[in-house]
């Protein structure tokens, strides 16, 4: 179901993962929390945190303390958002899908990072009580601070119960329209919950091309949309920042519990290159949420 027309809501706070206090300076910052664990888990994969059990797409199951574990400072949806738009829900609802396209914007002129330096782009569904999230996640640099490439890849990534899940990236050219989806779903690997097992699903798709997906069992039902966010870590220069200047979310789909009505918000976490926001309801058939940065 398409989206009713929103109205532009002024002033809203990131309530997205409330887990850090938003930094204000020139320079983003990681996450200042303890590190947590990061799974590489293969495409397809049900993630059951609860029952420690992964299983893979061939129907395997093993324990999640069989697939390597490495500790990491990046904690992507946490913190560093330097632009971002919202789309709000009553409270008494739920999104039980959402999915939106952006496109791969070019590389920084700045583009040799070391760990743990990134730029995540991404969509995603969390929860406020929890500070979980799941979001299709394009990232030049770090993914996590052991897993860090010069060059844009794309996953489908978890923050659950203070571990980090992703899969096996894809490698999207600069040009390459991206398709972000999580949607709400039972699966029977999952414990507990609706149905047979409740999860979210996550999906990262190069339009017309590969795509990857990671399913995770949780009883939480999402409440906060983040419609697109430009994240920064451990950047210290402009000139880090995508080279294109600017990055726009279109083709937005969701359906909630409820009305499948909600309000746009736009805000930050840290000041950082003139990063901002802007809702462009021109075409109500298609709105747009446009990101634009400084690169010098």
């Amino acid at each position: 179901m398409r989206m009713n027309r929103p109205i532009i809501a002024v002033g809203l706070s990131f309530l997205f993962l409330l887990m850090v206090a938003p930094v204000a300076s020139i320079h983003a910052q990681s996450l200042g929390a303890a590190p947590v664990c990061a799974r590489e888990v293969p495409s397809g994969s049900v993630v059951n945190p609860s029952a420690g059990t992964i299983t893979l797409s061939n129907g395997s199951i093993v324990a999640a303390a069989d697939i390597p574990c490495s500790m990491t400072s990046v904690i992507w949806g946490a913190t560093g958002n330097a632009a971002y738009g919202t789309l709000t829900i009553s409270s008494s609802e739920y999104y039980t899908d959402f999915s939106n396209q952006w496109t791969t914007p070019s590389a920084p002129s700045s583009g040799s990072f070391s760990s743990p330096e990134g730029i995540g782009i991404w969509n995603g569904l969390g929860s406020s009580s929890s500070g979980d999230v799941v979001q299709p996640l394009l990232v030049y640099g770090c993914i996590t601070s052991s897993d860090c490439s010069n060059s844009w890849r794309l996953t489908a990534y978890a923050y659950i119960g203070g571990t980090v899940y992703y899969v096996t990236p894809l490698s999207p050219s600069q040009g390459n329209t991206i398709q972000g989806t999580a949607t709400l779903g039972d699966w029977l690997s999952c414990s507990g919950g609706s149905g047979s097992g409740q999860g979210y699903g996550i999906g990262a798709k190069i339009v017309s091309g590969s795509s990857v997906s990671l399913n995770v069992c949780t009883h939480d039902l999402y409440t906060l949309a983040a419609a697109g966010s430009i994240e920064v870590h451990d950047l210290s220069t402009c000139t880090q920042m995508p080279n294109t200047g600017s990055d726009t979310f279109g083709t937005f789909y969701f359906t909630t519990s409820g009305t499948n009505s909600a309000t746009e918000g736009t805000g930050s976490d840290v000041s950082f290159c003139s990063a901002s926001a802007s809702w462009n309801n021109n075409n109500p058939s298609n709105i747009l949420l446009d990101l634009s940065w400084s690169t010098s």
